[in-house]
């Protein structure tokens, strides 16, 4: 299964280095959709990225940041009209990030792969380990996973990692390690006191596929409450995680399903379908076999409309 490089990547690492952030007038804007996006609310974040832009038309930042915001929505061509505008302003091997980025919304994954990773075999990438040129070659990672290249996604990954130690590739590559079945060494990645719920729900879904549930299970009751909490309350921002944790920790089909739905309405992108397909199989299925029988099309039909009759957890 994919799991897409944060969207909010493209805008935390730009206010971190000079050399991006110095195209941007104003951060302000780019600031303010960040907040929106990390809350899901992700038109009113497209909308103040626009009228950001629309002062601030050079900020190669702000239109990573809306072609992100795009792919996470599975809006392939307003992404791709993004990351167009962005080529102007950015470094080439951010625009070929970017270019990955949509292409895992469209999985047309090779000729991004072979382009992205030809660029970061040039020796001024091989020598650069800055966080953009880290930023690109998880995306590199996680093109190579969509084409089962795994040897060549670990390369990258590790990598990536030394260059951008963020969570969200710290979380893409504990996913490919439990996709490839390397659940010791999530263990070993993950500290057993990991404050982080992504991460430590990683080292959860390891621990029950090792047959070691028992060594969790207060952590566990924990996240039960918690998440059976958030969906009393009609939550829908940790969406993944919850049905994630309802499809691979503790199952419980009617939970994993009411998270997926609502996971959806919000954002779209190929973990989120996956996640899904998983919870409305009408026989269980792993993280791979979805990965494998997602959505076969770049725009997906309508989300269906929510039973608000069967909405207790």
């Amino acid at each position: 299964m994919i799991t897409g490089i944060l969207a909010l990547a493209a805008l935390t690492i730009s206010l971190a280095n000079p050399s991006l952030a110095a195209s941007s007038a104003s951060p302000s804007g780019q600031q303010a959709a960040t907040v929106a996006a990390s809350q899901h609310r992700f038109s009113e974040a497209e909308q103040l990225l626009r009228e950001h832009l629309r002062q601030h038309p050079r900020d190669g930042a702000s239109w990573l940041q809306l072609a992100s915001i795009a792919a996470v929505r599975a809006d392939a061509n307003s992404a791709t009209d993004a990351c167009a505008q962005a080529a102007n302003f950015v470094d080439p091997i951010v625009t070929l990030g970017c270019r990955g980025r949509v292409a895992l919304v469209t999985q047309d994954y090779g000729p991004a792969y072979h382009a992205l990773s030809r660029m970061l075999q040039h020796p001024t990438y091989e020598r650069q380990d800055d966080h953009w040129t880290g930023w690109s070659r998880g995306v590199a990672a996680e093109l190579a996973v969509a084409l089962q290249r795994h040897d060549e996604a670990d390369t990258l990954f590790l990598r990536a990692l030394a260059e951008w130690p963020s969570r969200p590739l710290q979380a893409a590559w504990l996913d490919h390690l439990l996709a490839t079945s390397r659940y010791s060494q999530v263990l070993a990645s993950v500290d057993v006191n990991e404050p982080d719920d992504v991460l430590q729900l990683r080292r959860l879904i390891a621990l029950r596929r090792l047959g070691r549930s028992a060594e969790s299970a207060a952590l566990t009751d924990y996240y039960d409450w918690l998440y059976g909490m958030a969906l009393a309350r009609g939550e829908s921002g940790a969406g993944r995680e919850i049905a994630r944790f309802y499809l691979d920790v503790r199952p419980r089909p009617e939970r994993a399903r009411l998270a997926a739905q609502r996971n959806l309405e919000l954002q779209r992108e190929a973990e989120d379908f996956a996640l899904y397909w998983r919870a409305f199989a009408p026989e269980p299925i792993t993280a791979g076999e979805a990965g494998k029988n997602m959505w076969p099309q770049v725009h997906p039909p309508a989300v269906p409309p929510r039973n608000r009759e069967n909405t207790r957890p």
